[in-house]
């Protein structure tokens, strides 16, 4: 299938370092690679190969490699039209991203199964409408052992979304002291951290919730109002 980007229109936020993202149709992407070294695109192409038609709702994989001989030129994927965690500015509600989670961790075990390890899992690749959903998978690779790349693709994920949560610049220590002075949150942020499952998120994301509209003497859900509370 010849592609040619010059009649596409161009994904809105949808060019990064390595490759530039177009509307195919209206269930369809396609992600054009930027010039880089011949063995690079080689290398990338194999590792996309066995990601090719493997159903995942919450992971965007690769559905055509558009290759010239043996270099990749660029991939289609499922167009998903939601903001990533990182345009949301996290303006965010934490009972739905706890409401959220659950098809995420059953999503990673899948992938995982098939032995497939995540890379470059950030605010930028998360994307919530909601739903999650996580694109980006150039540098996934595969493995060999299920169990060990469960924990691995658990990392990833847990520690995109704590970082999420926990590391903005203006709110960094004010976030963390009130996480780490609670017994239970901290508890649930070390486990997260070497690999929760979802059981620990979504109990981290009510925990937190409630500790905060405790702490407000109201309810407080949405992950901006806990940042202003705590600045306080």
């Amino acid at each position: 299938m010849k592609i040619d980007v010059s009649k596409l229109k161009p994904l809105e936020h949808g060019e990064g370092k390595f490759g530039k993202c177009y509307i195919l149709d209206e269930e369809t992407i396609y992600k054009e690679f930027k010039p880089v070294i011949e063995e690079e695109l080689i290398i990338c192409r194999e590792s996309l190969v066995p990601l090719v038609e493997k159903e995942n709702e919450t992971f965007i994989l690769p559905r055509y490699l558009n290759c010239e001989d043996k270099i990749l030129l660029g991939y289609t994927m499922r167009y998903i039209n939601a903001p990533c965690l990182r345009r949301l500015g996290h303006n965010i509600s934490l009972s739905k991203l706890a409401l959220a989670t659950p098809k995420v961790y059953q999503d990673i075990d899948n992938l995982s199964n098939n032995k497939i390890i995540t890379a470059d899992v950030n605010d930028r690749n998360i994307l919530f409408n909601e739903n999650i959903h996580i694109i980006d998978s150039d540098f996934y690779t595969i493995g060999d052992n299920p169990s060990k790349i469960l924990l691995e693709n658990r990392k990833n994920y847990n520690n995109a979304i704590m970082s999420y949560i926990c590391e903005t610049s203006m709110t960094k220590n004010e976030i963390e002291k009130f996480i780490m002075s609670d017994f239970y949150l901290k508890y649930l942020y070390n486990l997260l951290e070497s690999g929760g499952s979802k059981e620990a998120m979504v109990e981290f994301l009510t925990i937190l919730k409630m500790k905060v509209s405790e702490y407000a003497d109201r309810e407080v859900d949405n992950l901006k109002d806990v940042y202003k509370i705590l600045k306080k």
